[in-house]
């Protein structure tokens, strides 16, 4: 199909248009943390910052933080010793998932660092953060002296059932990058690469976390640790991949029990006051519960106070918990002595544990014990959105561009 033909089912974003689109695909690429690049998204940064639209949303502001050019430079410097030998891949068709909005631009970070030119298919779902990013990068375009970064970024919509656009784009690119379910992922892959193309895929993931009951009884600033995994959790409805669904105590059970009386009172109450549930998702609460129940032995729900929050007790921890989840506001929970049982459970699918209580070399030495083929990211409670260029085990720079071997 001609790139004319389909350019009538989809909506350009950003500077790809049938006239120029062969001149997108023959841009030639960067090395890795180029100036012009480290310049360009540190002007998206400030220009996010004085935004006043953007102040409502945390993580358009969290992106923003990221890409200080103080942030990006250090990035660089850890980067250093490899950028001589690499270039950019080339172009990178990014596929980016409908529950986060601003994922893709994480990923479009990561693909102009690596010194690649980008092309990104938007959530179909309109997000106001996304609407306002938008806004900077058509503002930035206009500027004649960034265009030799600005052409090297377009944005599409179009209806992921139009097949005939995902193969146009999949054979045009040198890396196709997917963000999503593993539904959406098989649907995808029907859609050939070229060759010389190749695949990274960003599936669905299983997250948890792990306190320590005995240091949040002694913690005299236990709202700290609430709000933290308030915004781990309820700021996007448990639905990104980094969101913990399990909450593993450990300490002893007096200990345990107190703490959690503490834990989940204070949560309950910065919810009922920040929180909007909707009907929806109390129905979904329920119908896991009846299902998970119906499959598993030792499962017990918590009576909730109300809506909000629902706990779900379970006697035993094994790989089939990945598959029991909900989400605004639904957490398994279970009671442990050790750390080590979490090799138990974890298998490829579970991406991030966040803890709370515990020293760095008690965790380098978990991972040195029971060597797990899962978890890929172990973080402090509050810090699981973060974003960084080692996601899901992977290099993301080394990934994205190519060694150049001279001898």
């Amino acid at each position: 199909m001609t790139y004319s033909a389909i350019s009538k089912k989809v909506n350009f974003l950003q500077s790809l248009h049938p006239e120029n689109y062969q001149k997108f695909l023959d841009i030639e690429p960067l090395e890795p943390f180029s100036k012009s690049i480290i310049d360009y998204l540190s002007l998206i940064s400030k220009e996010i910052f004085k935004n006043k639209s953007a102040k409502k949303y945390s993580d358009l502001l969290s992106f923003a933080f990221f890409c200080r050019e103080a942030n990006l430079n250090l990035l660089e410097k850890q980067f250093k010793g490899h950028k001589i030998s690499r270039l950019g891949k080339g172009i990178i068709f990014h596929i980016t998932p409908s529950n986060v909005p601003m994922n893709f631009a994480y990923s479009l970070v990561a693909g102009l660092l690596a010194g690649n030119s980008n092309l990104l298919k938007l959530p179909s779902k309109e997000f106001d953060q996304i609407n306002i990013f938008i806004s900077i990068i058509k503002k930035l375009s206009k500027e004649p002296n960034l265009s030799d970064v600005s052409k090297r970024v377009a944005f599409v919509k179009y209806d992921i059932i139009h097949k005939e656009i995902t193969d146009r784009f999949s054979l045009d690119c040198d890396i196709r990058v997917i963000w999503g379910g593993d539904k959406s992922i098989r649907a995808i892959r029907k859609s050939n690469l070229n060759f010389h193309g190749t695949e990274i895929i960003f599936p669905d993931k299983y997250s948890f976390c792990v306190i320590h009951a005995n240091t949040f009884l002694k913690d005299i600033n236990k709202d700290v640790l609430i709000k933290n995994f308030y915004n781990d959790t309820y700021l996007f409805d448990q639905n990104a991949c980094t969101s913990p669904h399990l909450i593993i105590w450990i300490g002893k059970e007096k200990k345990i029990e107190n703490a959690k009386s503490i834990f989940w009172d204070k949560l309950h109450a910065l919810v009922k006051n920040k929180y909007d549930l909707n009907a929806f998702s109390v129905f979904h609460k329920l119908t896991t519960f009846c299902d998970h129940s119906s499959k598993k032995k030792g499962i017990f729900l918590i009576p909730p106070k109300d809506n909000l929050i629902w706990r779900v007790k379970i006697e035993a921890l094994d790989k089939s918990i990945e598959n029991h989840r909900s989400n605004s506001g639904y957490f398994l929970e279970y009671d442990s002595l050790s750390l080590n049982e979490i090799s138990n459970f974890t298998t490829k699918k579970f991406q991030t544990m966040s803890y709370y209580g515990f020293q760095l070399k008690e965790l380098k030495s978990l991972v040195q014990t029971i060597r797990p083929k899962g978890i890929d990211r172990i973080v402090p409670v509050g810090r699981t959105m973060d974003f960084s260029l080692y996601w899901d085990g992977k290099d993301l720079i080394n990934s994205f561009s190519r060694i150049i071997d001279i001898n």
